[in-house]
């Protein structure tokens, strides 16, 4: 329900600011972190807290609050790909912010990324979920996809793309985040 009301268009930002002032976020934010090894606790908050990440006035409050949660999170659950999912739906939708990128490369983000694609590389909706993000995180500046890369970036979507050549969405998307790379590098 919550998320209905974030997502609104015409009353998103007032929802959020209601949510807010009455300790919505707070709430969730400690749930996060007091049951991160709970499933259900994170495939419930995680949506939400995209919601409002989306809200730009709310979004670098967010990340300061969950990035090394998400991060941590993504640790744990390696092998749940509805999870892994969710919190990266979560990241990606914090990386749209360039406040946001100092905050999750500072905990790993690329990192704990690029590790939980190895560890389970077999969900293309988690895979997909998890390049986006990797190449919102890169087309920030030179020095964030060097950390990208550095982490194996690179290889991991070489090796996505190969592996998902019959699958025309993620296969794209791999693409994209290659030439993506390229371009920063060259630039």
């Amino acid at each position: 329900v919550l998320k209905l009301f974030l997502a609104d268009d015409d009353h998103g930002d007032e929802s959020g600011e209601f949510f807010v002032q009455n300790g919505v976020l707070k709430a969730l934010v400690h749930l996060m972190k007091t049951h991160m090894n709970v499933d259900g606790y994170l495939l419930e908050c995680t949506p939400v807290l995209s919601a409002f990440a989306h809200i730009e006035k709310y979004s670098h409050t967010v990340a300061q609050s969950v990035v090394h949660i998400v991060t941590t999170a993504m640790k744990l659950h390696t092998e749940n790909t509805k999870v892994l999912t969710k919190l990266f739906n979560l990241m990606g939708s914090l990386a749209f912010e360039n406040e946001n990128l100092p905050l999750i490369v500072q905990y790993d983000g690329p990192s704990a990324i690029v590790d939980a694609i190895c560890a389970n590389p077999t969900d293309p909706s988690m895979v997909l979920s998890a390049i986006h993000t990797l190449e919102n995180i890169a087309m920030c500046n030179d020095e964030y996809c060097q950390i990208v890369l550095a982490h194996g970036g690179k290889d991991c979507c070489e090796a996505l793309a190969e592996a998902y050549e019959d699958n025309q969405e993620v296969s794209a998307a791999c693409k994209s985040t290659l030439l993506t790379f390229n371009a920063m590098l060259t630039s």
